[in-house]
C-alpha cells in the first residue's frame, strides 16, 4: 500500500475530518464520470479510479492510504500542465479527452484533471481469451465553477488554463461535438506538480480578476489593475 499524505500535526488535527472528507469527495466524483466514459470509449481506454481509505495508528494519527501503482506516470496537473506525448505516447491523449468528456458532461461545471498513475496492459497474458488493459488513475482534481473541491480546485481559472493548452484530438467527441469554455486563458505558469492556493487568496481565482499565477501561485501579471489584495 502506498501513504499519500503527509502526517497531520495536532495543531492541525481539527482540520482532519474536512481534508479527508474532500479528497473523498473529490475521488467519488471522478469515479462517477470514470463509470460513464467506460460506456463508450475504445477498448483498453477504459479508467479505473482508485479510493483511498483512512487508517489511524495507535497514537491517533490519520493517514489518507491508497493502493499502490506501480510505474507511475503523471499525466496531466489541475494548472495546465499536460504531458509531451513524446515522453508518455498516446495515453496522455487519451486521459485529456477524458477530462475534456467530464467538463462536457458535467454541462461544463466542472472538469476532472490532475491524472496520474499508469496504462495497464496484459493482453500479452491472456489466459481464456481475457485481458485486463485498461487505465489505474489515482488522487485526482477537480476544477470547478464554484470551487467545492478543496485547495487543488482553482475554479473557472483551472479550466480555461486546461482547454487553453488542449488540443482535441482522436478520442475526443465520438462522433459529436463537446462543449469547450469560450474563454481559455492560460492563468497559470504551467507546472507538473499540483497547485494549491491559501485560502486567503481564493479571490484571486475570479475570473473577472485578472491576475495571474507562477509556478508557486505567487501572482505575476495584473494586466488591468484589479489585483488589489
Amino acid at each position: 500500500m502506498q501513504v499519500l499524505s503527509v502526517e497531520i500535526q495536532s495543531k492541525f488535527s481539527s482540520l482532519e475530518k474536512d481534508f479527508f472528507a474532500s479528497d473523498f469527495q473529490i475521488a467519488d466524483k471522478a469515479i462517477e464520470y470514470a463509470a460513464q466514459w467506460n460506456v463508450f470509449c475504445q477498448a483498453g481506454k477504459e479508467i479505473l479510479m482508485t479510493r483511498g481509505y483512512v487508517t489511524t495508528t495507535r497514537d491517533g494519527t490519520s493517514y489518507l492510504v491508497e493502493p499502490m501503482i506501480r510505474y507511475f506516470e503523471k499525466f496531466t496537473s489541475n494548472n495546465g500542465w499536460i504531458a509531451d506525448e513524446k515522453d508518455v505516447g498516446w495515453a496522455v491523449l487519451a486521459l485529456e479527452a477524458f477530462s475534456h468528456y467530464t467538463y462536457h458532461r458535467s454541462g461544463g461545471s466542472l472538469i476532472v484533471c490532475d491524472l496520474q498513475g499508469r496504462h495497464l496492459d496484459n493482453t500479452r497474458y491472456r489466459r481464456g481469451g481475457n485481458s485486463k488493459t485498461r487505465f489505474e488513475l489515482t488522487d485526482p482534481a477537480i476544477c470547478s465553477r464554484h470551487r467545492g473541491y478543496g485547495p487543488t480546485d482553482l475554479g473557472e481559472k483551472g479550466i480555461e488554463s486546461f482547454f487553453a493548452n488542449h488540443v482535441c484530438n482522436r478520442f475526443c467527441h465520438n462522433g459529436g461535438t463537446w462543449a469547450s469554455p469560450r474563454t481559455q486563458r492560460r492563468w497559470f505558469e504551467a507546472s507538473q506538480g499540483t497547485s494549491m492556493l491559501r485560502s486567503t487568496m481564493t479571490h484571486l481565482l475570479d475570473v473577472n480578476n485578472r491576475v495571474t499565477f507562477t509556478i508557486d501561485l505567487d501572482t505575476i501579471d495584473d494586466s488591468d489593475g484589479s489585483g488589489d489584495y
